[in-house]
């Protein structure tokens, strides 16, 4: 490979064309969302085990329990995280 080649690849390299940043802003965005979509699916769960505690020490089935203290965290957690994603 002659040195002008080198400088040509080493160029390519370096300085990334406007597809690869669209292609990593992308990939950014995805990650960012997955990230809240786990967050809110772990404030879920501790509504989920809120609730089943609730549920038990009151007489409930724990599934009711489960069920009412998990879908609406879950719901507000989502709601919540992609709001202030929004702001910034």
């Amino acid at each position: 490979m002659t040195p002008s080649q080198a400088d040509a690849v080493a160029t390519a390299v370096m300085h990334p064309d406007e597809r690869r940043a669209e292609i990593a802003a992308r990939q950014q965005a995805e990650a960012q969302k997955l990230q809240r979509q786990r967050r809110a699916v772990a404030i879920g769960m501790v509504g989920m085990v809120a609730g089943a505690l609730i549920a038990y020490s009151s007489g409930l089935p724990w599934v009711k329990g489960l069920l009412y203290g998990g879908v609406p965290t879950l719901f507000i957690a989502q709601v919540w995280l992609e709001r202030r994603a929004l702001r910034g």
